[in-house]
């Protein structure tokens, strides 16, 4: 009946599949848009899971299902809806499932799996497989992974009670992984076979897909069996190890055990004796004889400072005089020698345990060799018996004959050859297999030689605890490494696809436009070396093929580029200029338009104390530009050195330029010249935009003041002089109106405002930095826009004056 039950629930996602492949076909529900359909499917899937769940099987301690292959089905079949609804009705209806019978013990890891059984098939159809038909063998593999993650989450999920979560894995593992992964390719080859689909590819798309997977799923077969044959030997080792550590731990805590045991009770001795004596008035041989033979010890002397015995039990007066060592401090405290030779008998063998009297005497009381014996054997018949190795382990303690004299297990004075626990004498460090009480275990042996005679120390170590350690280490590891392949070989599937295929057919579309007569279309595949390479050459060819169809176009870019290559010649371009004067930091920049432009800018030092800058904008674009560009720098350069003012360098350039100026062209400008002396600037405007002034530690205001007339179009035109005191610190920034008309993607300008804002956000940057961080403020803001005027800017700071 179990079985059956298992093979319907197999069954169950096939024979739905099959039905709606012809309810598809053959009946209205075609005519449904795509997500009803899918809600339609989904919902029945779900009613599916929930049948797997109700009819799951008992086997040993937990119940087998084959719950996760009808969302999968659902997603990968019919689509990325139909997995995740499925998912959640059968995920939700576990999750409520304990309060009429459901297991509470899994409740979690079985709802996770199922809610994420559909949303891992949606993933996979929809980016993965392009929502194309999906082959049997994939879908094993995808529902085998889906179980093996979902026996994972049961480990994650219970990690309090990890050994639970073992048997429960253990038990239900071997049947759900499979049936699960059997259930999900049936169900897709099945529809596949009446659908009579051939997946179509090109031949380019065919050979690499392909290929490639075959070849990596190859790979990936080949690392996941090698990483775990190699994790099962290395865990193997590592088992071995540590039960060898376990027990050879053991059996030295049993023997230091004996000795701080041991040693505890001879000063427990040495104590009460000690107490014993100092309440005599005086004490005597006969009194240490007495107290020596209420105490059972063999000998109790005293020592003076020299190491003299004065006084011991026998009463008969002899010169002995004692090794150095046991004479002891005041603050030496109750101190214990190993068994030797007895002080007053050298044939006889004795443990001495000493304590400090007054007037630097010393006790000394001797252990003979019937008391260390009795003390041991002692010890040894109760140092077993609440010892555990282990969860489930034990020690027994034995005598010469192998007769267990302690234990925890009720087996005193047993022997250990009849619990089977001795084959023969196996020295520490060895392990020995065996058998005890019908379970295996693993036994190592220690040899405790005392006065009493030799001691056996078995520990015994239940094999069960080592494999259950080692198999679940090695289980974790498999399923860990199924679900880590298996996403390596989604990923580099998923690359390879989107990465090389995609990129191929995004070359063929545009070598498709290019050969039928679109010259202006760009292959634009830069996703790695290989294609941009591709690109490039590709590009390069229709580049060459346009230059022959544009060859008159062509010269003419590159008269313009040549021009333009001149004209930023003729600007001042290292910075710092003056690299020894500490007066002042000055820096401009020009980033040219695609057209060649007439902006300019200019500085130099009129002798060594004073500063001259210009700014200027030449209207009109081209060649003509340039030229009256050109002109017009020259002139004015030319009649600041001459030592002119502002305003007569205006005046006279004015004139110059007029002169022959059959184009009416014109130059707006903004001239200063610094005194760096007393700070004093000398300035005149002709038509130019207005700098922005900072003075030391304030904002950027602009120095409007009632602009001259243009360069170059009126003659006999008198220009007026403007004054302005800088003092150390101020800053003053000209520009030209390709920086506040940079239009963006909506035509809106960059705007004066908008300058002076961002400015004053960067008070803090020096002049070469300022000025290249409002370039990228224009360029981010433009976002891509083509700008039809230069963008130019200079900048001037006074850091002292030179006195």
């Amino acid at each position: 009946m179990n079985i059956l039950k298992l093979a319907l629930a197999t069954l169950a996602p096939a024979l739905l599949a099959v039905s709606f492949f012809v309810v598809q076909r053959r009946t209205r529900f075609q005519k449904l848009s795509d997500r009803a359909q899918q809600g339609i499917i989904g919902v029945v899937f779900g009613l599916a899971a929930i049948g797997a769940t109700e009819f799951g099987v008992p086997l040993n301690m937990a119940v087998v299902n084959v719950r996760t292959a009808a969302p999968m089905t659902a997603g990968l079949l019919f689509g990325p809806w139909a997995g995740i609804i499925a998912g959640i009705l059968g995920g939700v209806e576990r999750w409520f499932s304990v309060y009429w019978g459901g297991g509470m013990y899994t409740r979690l890891a079985c709802t996770l799996a199922t809610i994420l059984a559909g949303f891992f098939a949606a993933f996979m159809r929809k980016y993965i497989f392009d929502n194309q038909r999906i082959s049997g063998k994939a879908g094993f593999v995808l529902g085998l992974t889906m179980e093996v993650f979902h026996m994972l989450l049961v480990f994650l999920t219970n990690m309090s009670d990890i050994h639970t979560a073992f048997e429960v894995v253990d038990a239900c593992a071997t049947v759900m992984i499979p049936l699960n992964a059997i259930s999900v390719a049936l169900a897709l080859s099945v529809v596949s076979r009446l659908k009579g689909e051939k997946k179509k590819y090109r031949k380019e798309e065919q050979q690499i897909t392909q290929i490639f997977r075959r070849g990596l799923m190859q790979c990936v077969i080949l690392a996941f069996a090698g990483t775990c044959l190699f994790t099962i030997v290395f865990q193997a080792k590592i088992s071995n190890e540590r039960v060898i550590n376990v027990l050879k731990t053991e059996l030295e805590d049993v023997s230091d055990s004996l000795q701080k045991l041991s040693d505890t009770t001879y000063q427990l001795y040495v104590r009460w004796i000690a107490d014993d004596l100092s309440k005599l008035e005086s004490v005597d041989a006969a009194h240490l004889k007495m107290v020596a033979d209420d105490y059972s010890v063999s000998e109790i002397m005293i020592v003076d400072a020299d190491g003299r015995v004065i006084m011991d039990q026998s009463g008969v007066e002899k010169e002995i005089h004692i090794p150095k060592e046991y004479i002891l401090s005041a603050e030496a405290g109750i101190k214990l020698w190993d068994y030797g030779t007895s002080v007053l008998d050298t044939k006889v063998s004795m443990k001495y345990g000493g304590v400090p009297l007054e007037e630097g005497r010393v006790l000394l009381v001797g252990f003979g060799e019937k008391f260390v014996s009795e003390e041991i054997q002692s010890r040894m018949e109760s140092m077993a018996e609440n010892r555990q190795v282990g969860q489930n382990g034990f020690v027994m303690i034995c005598d010469e004959s192998w007769k267990i004299i302690s234990d925890n297990q009720g087996h005193t004075g047993e022997s250990a050859y009849s619990l089977g626990l001795m084959d023969e004498f196996v020295q520490e460090k060895k392990l020995n297999y065996t058998k005890y009480d019908q379970t295996s275990v693993t036994t190592m042996y220690r040899i405790l030689p005392t006065v009493a005679g030799n001691y056996i120390v078995i520990a015994v170590y239940p094999d069960r605890e080592e494999s259950f350690a080692s198999s679940t280490a090695v289980t974790i590891t498999a399923y860990m490494e199924i679900v880590v392949f298996t996403i390596l070989f989604i990923n580099v599937y998923f690359m390879t696809k989107h990465v090389v295929v995609d990129n191929i057919h995004k070359i063929n579309n545009s070598l498709t436009k290019i050969t039928g007569g679109d010259l202006e279309e760009k292959a634009d595949v830069r996703d790695n070396i290989e294609f941009a390479s591709l690109t490039d050459d590709i590009n390069s060819t229709v580049s060459t093929l346009k230059t022959y169809i544009e060859e008159a176009k062509a010269r003419i870019d590159q008269e313009l580029e040549l021009a333009r290559e001149i004209q930023l010649s003729a600007l001042p371009s290292v910075f710092p200029p003056y690299p020894n004067r500490t007066e002042f930091d000055i820096y401009a920049l020009m980033d040219t338009a695609k057209e060649v432009g007439g902006d300019f800018y200019d500085f130099c030092l009129l002798g060594n104390d004073r500063l001259y800058f210009l700014i200027a904008d030449v209207s009109g674009k081209g060649i003509p530009a340039a030229m009256f560009m050109m002109n017009a720098k020259s002139v004015i350069k030319g009649l600041a050195e001459s030592g002119l003012e502002v305003h007569d360098i205006f005046h006279q350039a004015n004139e110059k330029l007029y002169e022959g100026n059959d184009a009416g062209m014109f130059v707006t400008a903004w001239i200063g010249i610094l005194d760096l002396h007393t700070g004093q600037l000398n300035f005149a405007n002709a038509g130019h935009n207005p700098p922005l002034v900072r003075r030391a530690g304030g904002t950027f205001e602009y120095l409007r003041t009632k602009p001259n007339i243009v360069l170059g179009v009126v003659k006999n035109v008198g220009y007026k002089k403007e004054e302005l005191k800088l003092a150390p610190g101020d800053e003053m920034f000209l520009y030209t109106d390709g920086v506040t008309e940079a239009p963006d993607k909506y035509n809106e300008l960059f705007q004066e405002e908008r300058l002076q804002n961002i400015l004053n956000q960067s008070q803090n940057e020096g002049v070469e930095q300022r000025c290249k961080n409002l370039l990228g403020e224009i360029e981010q803001f433009s976002d891509g826009v083509e700008q039809f005027d230069d963008i130019t800017m200079l900048t001037v700071k006074l850091n002292h004056l030179d006195f």
